[in-house]
């Protein structure tokens, strides 16, 4: 009896019968083939193997299309080796090991299009795109058969550059701080492709991995372009440095070069982020920054260094100074800003503001609040800040009755509050002095509002304390009579944000990157100079001398006077350390609108202090005058309006007697610095604006002045750019930290202190301008564009067309 369907199942099983015994004889042929070419076997490509002692697996169709081999001493490692590729003697010989097939077979289907003849197994297809690439005329409608179109898409074709867009897209990338995934959003994705249908068509999105690979190529293949521009500056390259931690918890050294290029125009780059993962000693921090000294070759080009007061930079000096061979501590630059930091903590807070900064916790405690309370007026005024803004309810209060005060008109003192948002208190920190400057300007605004608050927030606790819904004991510590601010208090107040304004305007003058540069207003000036640093001191000196003598008319004198004496101290012990280097003295002596004017001026009853000047800048030239040096102009002049006392201190004095000449010495043994000094360009012209309550002065850009003079007075020259060009403040470490800080963000906590320093470098780098990609389609919308247009006929332009080709309809 046969069962429906026996009869087809015992056919198909003929069938296969057949076909099994056809493989076996093509496995049979192949095998006698491989045998037949062993003895042209590349052997010299595989030393130590030999052909396989042991038959290998012959139930799969790929062994019989290669050849099997092992390795001499070990014969559990074998290999198969692709017979196509050694007939065809291909440069790259397939080969696999032997303990599976799917490497085998992929191979022999993707490269020789072989396939399984039995068809058990499926051909192997190549991985389908999840978006089908499609070309520029499919994907606008144009008809390649069309000369004019045909013309079209190849323009179109031509005018992308598929490494251009990455490079712009790195750089974006790099530039903003954004994260690397960034450049994975669809959305952003899909306005690249709206803009230019040419990025699907080559594949050229880039994702988080492939925006590492390219910072990492751009870094290495810059570096060498920014080590030639190192090598030929004509002056000294100064460094700053400073430490930092990320939030995620990588010990950070910010190293910044300062110098002028071939153009005498300042630079300032980061030369690196280096982890430092050992203790900070500052043996290791020296040794840290020499190596990256030694990685662009300017070990023996190092000018001045600028660093804050840490004890540890006082040892990484000498240690450095040593590896480079230059006296350390008379190379060093103090940083003027942490300089301004510790004397306006001394002016606000007094005594040991050192000590009361290490005493202080986060929360508002009794002992914290009263810490804060005893330091005088300032001390209360932040207490009541920080009791308002850690309290939702008292943020709101506050804003409500700005608003009551802005729509009454009984009282002038709430004119302020008219016409403007309500506004919330700023709160300080220990960290930065311009904090408490911020806090008392912005107090000294909501002065109304915040005695209005105090008032009735009293009211309140008086009223629940008779209904007995608090007890007495729980009065907020800012309502207690002790830590009210009294008028006498607010006085004190207003009178210390007198005095740090003008600690503002200095340091807004010295913070500055040293870069000519359009102000508000349409001014041209330089920020961040190292001749301003001897007359910010003198400026500063001078203000709290006035404000100390003047003390008796203020309220709580005997506490104002003492707060301004310490400040003075403290500001008067770092002016005395200028003696260390020359080249604050001779920044301000070799700016062709000072020379020694200023000195003699303002020191003009303390002669001694001028001869020991003038002593520490000769010193100072003679190391030039001996070096090698290897060899017109026009010198821009440029108006500025004095805005600032500080910028009426700096205002050059024209002094009309005779030049300072150096009466031991006769004219003929005159050097290039005499020369320079008794040179008829001593005054130069400003006679025309010794005016010194005029708001109007001439500045000259001293880089420029010595561009003009560097062939007749070449040696006094290097001097001259090398401390004129010296940085006064490491405030760009705290501009490169701020960026870092954005970078590292908390959803990057992952982020590795190589890949962050490397990205802030070539960041700083691109900025600078030293490495900016260049466009290789400069002339897009030129004549190339209009070599298209005359493929057109008359009537209708490319956008039309191609947006009639793309949508299906006008525009």
């Amino acid at each position: 009896m046969q069962y429906p369907g026996t009869e087809s199942t015992s056919r198909r099983m003929d069938a296969n019968k057949n076909i099994d015994t056809q493989l076996l004889e093509n496995s049979e042929d192949l095998a006698q083939e491989v045998k037949d070419q062993w003895e042209d076997f590349p052997w010299q490509r595989f030393p130590g193997y030999i052909r396989a002692q042991r038959p290998g697996i012959t139930s799969s169709w790929v062994w019989a299309n290669g050849f099997y081999i092992e390795l001499a001493k070990d014969n559990t490692q074998r290999r198969w080796v692709c017979m196509y590729c050694v007939r065809e003697k291909q440069h790259k010989i397939a080969h696999f090991t032997a303990v599976g097939t799917q490497n085998i077979e992929k191979h022999l289907g993707l490269t020789h299009q072989l396939t399984d003849p039995s068809g058990k197994r499926p051909p192997v297809m190549r991985k389908k795109e999840k978006h089908p690439s499609k070309n520029i005329a499919v994907m606008l409608g144009l008809n390649a058969h069309n000369p004019r179109e045909q013309a079209i898409a190849n323009r179109i074709i031509g005018q992308f550059d598929r490494d251009h867009f990455q490079r712009l897209l790195v750089d974006w990338v790099i530039d903003s701080n954004q994260s690397f995934r960034e450049a994975e959003n669809e959305r952003l994705r899909a306005i690249f492709e709206y803009l230019s249908p040419s990025i699907t068509a080559t594949d050229a999105h880039l994702g988080h991995d492939a925006i590492r690979q390219h910072v990492l190529q751009i870094f290495n293949a810059e570096k060498s372009t920014i080590i030639r521009a190192l090598k030929e500056v004509p002056g000294a390259i100064h460094i700053a440095w400073d430490g930092w931690r990320s939030r995620n918890r990588h010990a950070l050294y910010g190293i910044i070069a300062c110098y002028l290029d071939r153009d005498y125009e300042p630079k300032k780059i980061v030369l690196g982020l280096p982890e430092l993962k050992c203790r900070h000693t500052g043996v290791n921090i020296a040794t840290q920054i020499y190596e990256i000294l030694e990685e662009y070759h300017i070990t023996s080009n190092v000018g001045f260094i600028t660093l804050d007061n840490a004890s540890n930079n006082d040892t990484a000096i000498e240690e450095l100074g040593k590896q480079l061979g230059v006296n350390g501590p008379k190379r060093r630059i103090r940083c003027f800003g942490h300089i301004l930091n510790l004397v306006a903590k001394a002016l606000l807070f007094g005594h040991n503001s050192e000590a009361f900064e290490d005493e202080l916790v986060q929360d508002i405690d009794a002992k914290t609040h009263e810490l804060w309370r005893q330091k005088g007026p300032i001390g209360k005024l932040h207490n009541l800040v920080h009791w308002i803004h850690k309290s939702d309810l008292l943020t709101y209060l506050l804003r409500a009755i700005q608003e009551e005060f802005a729509v009454r008109t009984d009282n002038p003192a709430y004119q302020t509050f008219r016409d403007r948002k309500p506004r919330d208190v700023v709160t300080d920190n220990m960290t930065r002095w311009l904090s408490q400057l911020h806090m008392i300007r912005r107090a000294l605004i909501l002065r109304p509002a915040l005695e209005e608050l105090v008032t009735r927030q009293l009211v309140e606790w008086q009223r629940d304390q008779r209904n007995g819904r608090k007890p007495r004991d729980d009065l907020p510590y800012c309502l207690r009579e002790e830590s009210q601010l009294s008028d006498k208090d607010w006085k004190v107040i207003e009178l210390f944000g007198c005095v740090l304004d003008d600690f503002e305007s200095t340091l807004l003058n010295l913070e500055g990157d040293g870069i000519a540069r359009v102000r508000k207003g349409g001014e041209v000036r330089l920020y961040g100079n190292m001749w301003d640093v001897t007359q910010a001191f003198e400026f500063l000196l001078t203000e709290l001398e006035k404000w100390k003598s003047t003390a008796e008319n203020h309220p709580d004198p005997e506490h104002f006077k003492i707060n301004i004496n310490l400040g003075w101290k403290k500001l008067d012990q770092y002016y005395a350390k200028l003696t260390e280097t020359p080249a604050y003295y001779a920044s301000v002596v070799l700016h062709p609108q000072y020379r020694w004017n200023y000195f003699e001026q303002y020191w003009c009853d303390k002669p001694e202090w001028v001869d020991e000047a003038k002593a520490i800048v000769r010193d100072l030239w003679l190391e030039y005058k001996s070096r090698a040096v290897q060899p017109d102009f026009h010198v821009a002049k440029r108006q500025r309006f004095i805005k600032t006392k500080f910028d009426r201190h700096r205002k050059p004095l024209v002094d009309n007697s005779s030049p300072s000449s150096s009466p031991s010495l006769a004219i003929d043994d005159w050097d290039e610095y005499d020369r320079w000094l008794n040179s008829p360009e001593t005054v130069l012209d400003y006679q025309d604006n010794n005016d010194t309550q005029s708001d109007l002065v001439i500045d000259i850009n001293p880089f420029e002045y010595w561009r003009g003079q560097r062939l007749a007075f070449p040696n006094l020259c290097k001097m001259a750019v090398d401390v004129l060009s010296a940085m006064p403040m490491s405030a760009d470490c705290e501009r490169l930290f701020s960026a870092t800080g954005l970078m590292v963000s908390p959803l990057r906590s992952r982020l590795e202190a190589s890949t962050v320093g490397i990205t802030q470098t070539l960041r700083s780098w691109s900025r600078a301008g030293l490495v900016n990609s260049k466009d290789p389609m400069v002339a897009v919308a030129g004549d190339r564009w209009q070599d298209v247009q005359q493929h057109l006929e008359d009537g209708e332009g490319v956008g039309d067309m191609l947006w009639r080709r793309r949508y299906g309809s006008d525009i």
